[in-house]
Order: structure tokens, then sequence, then C-alpha cells
């Protein structure tokens, strides 16, 4: 059934639906299926064009409708429709509906293939463990197939072999890379092919060849990446051995070198020259089976008893030295920036802190006495004078009589609004000063 999506050209060249989808047209598929329906074209023994074409095989009608069949069986429900509504009933054959599904899924597109390109360019064999050439290959091989299938020409990137074997330039074995620069020259398409008189091949084909070479170079551990480089046939091994052992001398920058023996180190646990902590040397070692569970028990009793007598964490200097002692040993040391009793190989009081974090000591500080307050002068009252009675004081007896509610005529708001304002005061007569009696009589006008 494969055979009815292989195109055969009158000029005898064929082009694989399946493989070269890019480069359909509804043309080309238009004339192969009548090419099946009304006989194939023929060719004589030298690969020439006959004017007679082949009878129509039967096999092919039936590999037709079983193609069409094949395809839309192969859709979801959905895109089975629109295929069934794009192609009529009699011309659902299988290389009709899969061009149209091309096009409704996997349309070529120019700047695809830009992507792609990019793509593959950009895998480096150094990038790939122990510069696997087989892992190499294989992602490049995926990469060049999706580039041909969106091919919508023959060679529409005719440097596409020298651009899948780009990464593999950076190969550190010799003989590999030296076969990686022939195959490039050889597919050159600047006209300088005949450098090596190699011809050229396709970018599958190129990429197969260097696998076959890492293969055969792996199989023989002739592989540069995989090589084990003996010490006396280069320098650098020598060179790492001296660093070695210029390490293991422990020379300062000062030029003051220390036995290798350890006999000059410091622990920082108990502070003693010799070893180095948690060695079973140290006097605060303390092995795993030394201690029972009663033993562990009654050391985090001992802790909890000294916790509650400790001052605030704040309030405990750098210097101050707390520890547990059990059976004449000590076994746990407070330190100040932990926050608690360290037990074990580990135990260290707060100098000998090696973390990062580091907290605050904060002192109590005495507060300054106040300040005494000055004594304000008491202040001086001055002497009351007496002041002359006022005036209003004669007022008391005397009675100032006013009219009357029932004699203050009444007049009609008709009346108050007809008549004329009369803005005149007349003449006033204001009273001299201190003349109580013409005060008193012209209040009454009022």
């Amino acid at each position: 059934m494969e055979a009815a999506f292989t195109i055969v050209h009158p000029d005898g060249s064929h082009l694989n639906m399946l493989l070269k989808p890019g480069r359909l047209t509804i043309s080309i598929v238009d004339e192969w299926i009548q090419d099946l329906t009304t006989g194939v074209c023929a060719f004589d023994s030298h690969g020439a064009l006959l004017t007679d074409r082949l009878p129509v095989c039967p096999y092919d009608q039936m590999n037709l409708r079983w193609s069409g069949s094949a395809v839309l069986n192969s859709c979801s429900e959905a895109l089975k429709q629109d295929l069934k509504d794009l192609v009529p009933l009699k011309d659902q054959t299988g290389p009709k509906l899969f061009f149209h599904l091309l096009q409704k899924l996997c349309r070529p597109l120019q700047s695809k293939i830009c992507v792609l390109r990019s793509n593959l360019e950009g895998l480096t064999l150094t990038a790939y463990p122990g510069e696997n050439v087989a892992l190499f290959c294989h992602d490049a091989a995926k990469i060049v197939r999706e580039i041909t299938t969106s091919f919508t020409k023959k060679d529409e990137i005719p440097d596409l072999t020298t651009s899948a074997l780009k990464g593999l330039t950076f190969a550190s074995d010799l003989l590999l890379c030296a076969k990686v620069r022939e195959l490039r020259i050889a597919n050159d398409v600047s006209g300088f092919t005949g450098a090596f008189s190699k011809p050229p091949v396709g970018a599958i084909t190129a990429l197969q060849q260097i696998e076959d070479l890492y293969d055969v170079l792996v199989s023989q551990s002739d592989y540069a990446p995989a090589r084990p480089v003996p010490s006396s046939r280069t320098g650098v091994a020598m060179q790492g051995q001296a660093l070695k052992q210029d390490r293991n001398s422990n020379t300062g920058a000062a030029g003051n070198s220390s036995p290798s023996d350890g006999s000059e180190i410091t622990c920082w646990s108990c502070k003693k020259q010799g070893h180095r902590a948690g060695s079973n040397k140290c006097d605060n070692y303390i092995g795993a089976d030394k201690w029972t569970t009663a033993d562990k028990e009654a050391i985090k009793e001992l802790i909890k008893a000294k916790n509650s007598s400790l001052p605030d964490r704040a309030q405990i200097p750098d210097s101050a030295e707390y520890f547990i002692t059990y059976k004449n040993q000590v076994v746990a040391k407070h330190c100040h920036h932990c926050g608690r009793f360290v037990i074990g190989n580990n135990a260290h009081f707060t100098p000998g802190h090696r973390g990062g974090y580091r907290f605050a000591y904060k002192p109590t500080t005495t507060a300054p006495a106040p300040a005494a307050t000055p004594v304000k002068p008491a202040p001086v009252i001055a002497p009351i004078v007496p002041s002359p009675a006022p005036i209003a004081a004669n007022l008391g007896s005397v009675i100032i009589t006013g009219p009357t509610i029932s004699s203050i005529p009444t007049i009609s708001a008709n009346q108050f609004a007809s008549c004329t304002a009369d803005y005149s005061i007349g003449s006033v007569n204001v009273p001299s000063d201190n003349d109580l009696s013409d005060l008193i009589a012209w209040m009454g006008k009022g």
C-alpha cells in the first residue's frame, strides 16, 4: 500500500510523499493519481521514457482506496470530518487525503527551516559527556530529517552537510577531526570540492560515516577522550604528581613548611596539637558505641538543668565557658553563637565556632543617674492695692422702668410691608460724661 505514496515522474525520478512532503503540490498529486488509474509511464532498459504506458494494475486501484481509508482511520473524528468535507467521496484516495492533511497540520515554512538550521549549527560535540559522537549524530540526524521534510524544492539548503558537521569540528580526537574536515571540504558549495577529489555526500550519510569511525576508535580503545594517558609519555601527569606532592607538603606562602605527620596541627576542639578535630586522639572524641542509651538520657537531663541556670543568651559573653561533665569527662560545651550545648566530637566553646552565623553579644549597661533638677525661686507676690469703686456700683438702688407688653402697639404684616422706610434718626443728645442722671434719662429714651 505504500507504493501509492511513491510518485514516479516522467523523467524517471521518484518522490516519496512520506519523506519529502514539502515538495508536494496539488498538480503533482492529481497527475500521479491519473497515472495510477490510466497506466504508469514505461521506461526501456536504458531508462528512456517510452511512448506507451504500462497497463493499469488492479492492485494500484485497490491501494488507492485502502490508503485513503488508512489515512482517515488515523485521524481524529473532527479531523476526519474536515477531510471528508474537503475531498469528495470519489476522490478520497490515499495521496489526495494525505496532501490535504499536510496542508492543515504541517505546512512547510521558510522561517521554520531557518530555525532548524540554527539549532543544527548550535550543536557542539564538547557539550556531550566524553565527546560521545553517537549521541551527537543522533540529535543532528533528527534535525536534518525535519529540515528535509520541509523542503519545497530539491537541495533548498546546498550546504546542509557542512552545517550538520559543524559541531564535530571541536573534537579533540585528531583523526576524527581530520575526517570531519575532509567531508566538509568535499561538500563545500563554493567550488573547492576538487581539493581532495572526494564526491559530495548527503548530511545523513556524512553523519553515519563519522559515527562508524567513532565506533571503530572506541572498540580499539583509541578514541582520544576515552584513551588513558600514561604518565611516562606526557609531562602533564608529572606536573600533576609534583603538584600533589607540593600540596601534601603543606608549604605556606611564607615558605614555612610543616611536617606531614600532623604533629604541629592544632585541634580546634580540644586545643591540643598532633591531631585534628574528630580524631580518636582528641579529648572530646566520643565514639558511637561509648555511651549507652541511659548515658545519653542522663547527659540530656544535665544539659536541661544547666540551661535553666544560664543567663539570657544575649548576656553571655564570648569568653564564657559553660560545659557539662559526665563520668569525669567533658561531654558537651556551650557555644554562644550556636545557642546550645554541642555534644560529641563537634563540642566547642564560642571562640571555636566555625560557622558563618554570629550572635551579637549585648552587655548589660548601668543607666546613668538622672541630672538634678534646678530649684526655681518662689514667685514674688505683688501687694494688693484697692481700686476705686466703679460708677456702676451707684446703680444698685436705681429702678429702671420700661414699657409693658400690653402697651406695645402691634401692626399687621400688610401694614408693615406698605410702610415707607424712614432711615433718619433725628438729633440725638448724648449725655455728658460723669453725669449719671443724664445717662439714665438717655437710656430710658431708647
